[in-house]
């Protein structure tokens, strides 16, 4: 439970009614980050979200993980948009590539996103990524990825 105006309600409640209103107020897209998994802050934040974002790793624990998430929250997410991150030129990560975008892997509401790569810069950044009057090379490519995502997620939430 969770002090609001209204009294005390379960956080899952409180951040379902809170996030829709402080958006509005804002006049603004409000994204939430939640620890992966199951819990209260996870729950508020998708019951609110006109998209849930899930980023994924290209590996062999992330498979089950992601359908484990999909299933559990399918009936509940309005839009779901799966982004392959921390991606790696590597073949391992083509093969786990190629089973996520498989038949019957992602299934309505999710889809597949664009990739984000492994990069230094967005991994131990400790200045913004837009930093200076033209970012670098390698920030100009993960702003160019980390946007590609984010453009799709508002293509979603206004379907």
């Amino acid at each position: 439970m969770v002090p609001t105006a209204d009294g005390p309600r379960p956080l899952a409640e409180a951040l379902r009614t809170a996030i829709p209103r402080w958006a509005e107020e804002w006049g603004t897209h409000v994204v939430v980050d939640t620890p992966a998994g199951f819990g209260p802050l996870a729950d508020g934040g998708i019951a609110a979200a006109d998209v849930v974002v899930l980023p994924v790793t290209l590996d062999q624990w992330a498979v089950p993980a992601l359908r484990k998430f999909m299933l559990a929250y399918s009936g509940r997410v309005r839009r779901g948009l799966v982004v392959p991150n921390r991606v790696r030129p590597r073949v391992a990560d083509d093969a786990w590539a190629e089973v996520i975008a498989g038949t019957g892997v992602i299934e309505e509401p999710f889809v597949l996103g664009p990739p984000v790569q492994e990069s230094e810069i967005l991994r131990g950044v400790r200045r913004p990524l837009t930093s200076g009057p033209r970012p670098g090379a390698a920030r100009a490519s993960a702003l160019e990825q980390v946007e590609a995502a984010a453009h799709r997620a508002l293509e979603l939430a206004r379907q």
